[in-house]
């Protein structure tokens, strides 16, 4: 689901392609859905995807067919995603991917693999530690400036 500034519900998007080792737990859509959400704001169409969902044509290489130029990506991928799968996606499609990450699997390591990619290069941004208390130093925010025209 994807939130408007407000709080609203705006777009709702079903996974596609289920990771093999959840494909007896989870129902995948017959038909695909090709998701996006116009921000009034940004003045920006966010296509929407969700983790196995990048290594398949569709949607996401549909909406980028579309005209698509932004993408919202949720997933829990490990460092061989961050490193070389969701940068060469969007240096393929010449695209921007904000990625948000739910920490590298198997690893056991802290590191937080959310990043935005443009056209295949990481934005460097300004990264905040939402919690305080230290109870949960991997809560954070990470603040880009995503280009809109390119």
């Amino acid at each position: 689901m994807l939130f408007d500034e407000k709080g609203s519900i705006v777009a709702k998007y079903h996974k596609t392609h289920v990771w093999f080792s959840n494909m007896d737990k989870y129902d995948q859509p017959v038909i695909t859905e090709y998701v996006t959400y116009a921000s009034p704001t940004l003045g920006v169409e966010f296509g929407l995807f969700i983790c196995f969902d990048i290594v398949f044509p569709d949607p996401a290489s549909v909406l980028v067919e579309r005209g698509v130029k932004h993408f919202l990506y949720a997933v829990q991928q490990g460092y061989l995603g961050d490193a070389t799968l969701m940068p060469r996606w969007s240096k393929n499609n010449d695209a921007a991917l904000l990625a948000s990450n739910l920490k590298m699997m198997g690893s056991g390591s802290k590191q937080d693999v959310s990043r935005v990619f443009v056209q295949g290069e990481t934005v460097r941004g300004k990264q905040f530690v939402m919690d305080s208390t230290g109870k949960f130093p991997d809560e954070n925010v990470l603040i880009v400036t995503v280009p809109t025209g390119f």
